[in-house]
């Protein structure tokens, strides 16, 4: 080879970059001692994330119910999957935001934090393609409703993670099970593994809350948690139920003394 393979001298060092240093010795560079930076981006609030058309929001509740079925057919499984795909770009959203908006948690948490974020990107491409590919439907027949994003203002990371982790990502481990047995019964094995699939990973997510809440927040705080949770939750399933809504004084979360991240 002209250059002399890689035994030989090759290009002369004077057209290398930087060959101009020469010996220079580099600056020691300062020493900081113990203080520590930590850059905080704080998000103006906004009633829902910014998703590109077809993708749309809805704050009337007929223009769910007009479009979505909830039932264990070819359209309710288009349906439910449909809204499915919103929560996961919203929880893709919400993760990212609360990595930027609190660098002060400890480290271990935002690795796993950044961990759910992948995880939830990596399930929007899924369900968008079982609903085009598998349930031929069309993206952006229905909308996602605003009554989840307002809580991803509150200064407060562990209110966040008590509705949407705690509560939210633990109710869908049990419908994803119901609709993996629906989708059996149904013929549709393609879609029952894919509920399977999801659960999966929902169960690590519910995990993350239940045990950094409990190691992050004392007995008091955890009872301002539930507090707060319930009235979100009664804001949140009072929007689809309406006038019908009996209220959330039931409404348990996994970080509560003998509520744990199950299938039960």
């Amino acid at each position: 080879m002209a250059c002399g393979g890689v035994t030989g001298q090759g290009i002369e060092s004077h057209w290398l970059a930087f060959a101009s240093t020469g010996g220079a010795k580099t600056p020691e560079r300062p020493k900081l001692g113990n203080a520590t930076y930590r850059f905080k981006k704080r998000c103006a609030p906004v009633d829902h994330p910014v998703v590109e058309a077809p993708f749309w929001f809805s704050d009337t509740p007929s223009e769910h119910t007009s479009r979505y079925v909830d039932d264990a057919s070819l359209d309710g499984f288009r349906s439910r999957f449909h809204q499915l795909l919103y929560g996961e770009v919203e929880t893709t959203d919400r993760m990212g935001k609360m990595l930027a908006e609190f660098p002060e948690l400890p480290w271990e948490m935002r690795l796993e934090l950044a961990h759910q974020m992948w995880d939830e990107a990596r399930h929007i491409e899924i369900v968008a393609k079982v609903v085009e590919e598998e349930l031929g439907g069309e993206l952006g027949f229905g909308p996602w409703s605003l009554v989840w994003w307002w809580m991803q203002n509150e200064d407060d990371p562990l209110r966040r993670l008590t509705v949407t982790n705690c509560w939210a990502e633990r109710n869908l481990m049990k419908t994803l099970q119901q609709w993996r047995r629906e989708a059996q019964e149904q013929g549709l094995d393609r879609i029952a593994d894919l509920c399977d699939y999801l659960q999966a990973d929902e169960r690590m997510h519910v995990r993350l809350a239940t045990e950094w809440i409990r190691r992050l927040a004392d007995g008091e705080q955890q009872d301002d948690l539930v507090r707060w949770g319930r009235d979100a939750v009664a804001r949140i399933e009072g929007f689809y139920a309406g006038d019908d809504y009996e209220g959330a004084h039931g409404v348990k979360f996994t970080f509560q003394s003998g509520q744990a991240p199950s299938l039960a």
